[in-house]
């Protein structure tokens, strides 16, 4: 089992991230969250998932070095991983050491309709997460999606990038 994160350590977690990160995340999923972030330690990336019931798809956290390029690089890992994203909430913080880190919440679910309903399971954010360290590496190159018959879901998509927002 994961260690819990002394509460001290979720606190200055929780303070390094926007006012509206607090808001949108309950206290379990800030706790998983901030264990993540710690257990990053010095690694490119890491990603977990954590429960998020209201919302459809399995909830998965990616904590990472942010960098240019970043978010490619985590669209091409759930790509090559068969993921589609539902929805996104991405946020940036300054770590203990000062460098800046990604805190990105995707909910995804496979792109295979016939597995359109599964969860995204514990092996399955471990195959996530070599991938996207791969990508960062250079020691995996992302490669074009197959062409697939199956029509994209008829879903409203909303992107917003909020800058500065406390």
């Amino acid at each position: 089992m994961a260690s819990v994160p002394a509460p001290e350590s979720v606190r200055a977690f929780t303070d390094s991230l926007p006012a509206s990160y607090r808001e949108r995340f309950d206290a379990d999923a800030i706790v998983e969250h901030a264990r993540l972030a710690h257990e990053r330690g010095a690694a490119p990336a890491i990603v977990g998932h954590f429960s998020s019931p209201t919302r459809p798809g399995t909830a998965l956290c990616l904590v990472a070095a942010d960098r240019p390029g970043l978010l490619s690089m985590i669209s091409a890992a759930f790509v090559l991983c068969g993921l589609d994203v539902i929805d996104a909430e991405i946020f940036t913080r300054r770590a203990p050491r000062g460098a800046h880190e990604a805190v990105d919440v995707f909910w995804v679910r496979p792109v295979d309709p016939a597995r359109r309903n599964e969860p995204v399971d514990g092996a399955a954010t471990a195959a996530i997460t070599r991938t996207l360290v791969g990508l960062l590496q250079g020691r995996i190159q992302p490669e074009p999606p197959a062409a697939t018959s199956a029509p994209p879901a008829a879903t409203e998509t909303v992107v917003r990038f909020l800058d500065g927002q406390g």
